[in-house]
């Protein structure tokens, strides 16, 4: 589905608090591309997925799939891999790593953080990029 520029300028006019939530998400989405392509360029294999893990954490607790601590990984690790850049072969690597510092442990599709605090460091991961407090009014 296609909506034209002009229709949602004439919603934003005609409804601004529409228009303030295009602009936020817009804004969120430019937020979320930054990170990523910092993330992509200048943090090693293991930073990348860890991000990718904390990433998955925090949106699934918002969205209440998740308890912050532990989620159901809902992609395989090729998936995985394509999302930050990696073969298959370091993306599994870089899981084993986690694992094994005990920043991690997986049980099938679940994962658990299990040191949060060690993970974002490793993952130079700081959620306020989500910005999931919302716009302010």
């Amino acid at each position: 589905m296609t909506i034209a520029c002009d229709d949602i300028l004439d919603l934003a006019a005609k409804y601004p608090e529409w228009g303030r939530a295009f602009w936020f998400d817009t804004l969120v989405e430019a937020s979320i591309f930054r990170e990523w392509t910092v993330c992509l360029g200048r943090r090693n294999a293991v930073a990348r997925v860890a991000h990718l893990l904390l990433e998955f954490s925090v949106r699934f607790e918002m969205t209440g799939n998740g308890d912050g601590k532990s989620f159901i990984l809902p992609i395989t690790q090729a998936d995985i891999a394509d999302a930050v850049g990696l073969s298959a072969v370091h993306t599994n690597r870089s899981i084993q790593h986690l694992r094994q510092s005990g920043e991690i442990s997986t049980d099938g599709r679940t994962v658990t953080i299990e040191d949060y605090a060690a993970l974002e460091k490793v993952a130079l991961f700081d959620p306020a990029y989500l910005h999931l407090g919302g716009p302010r009014r």
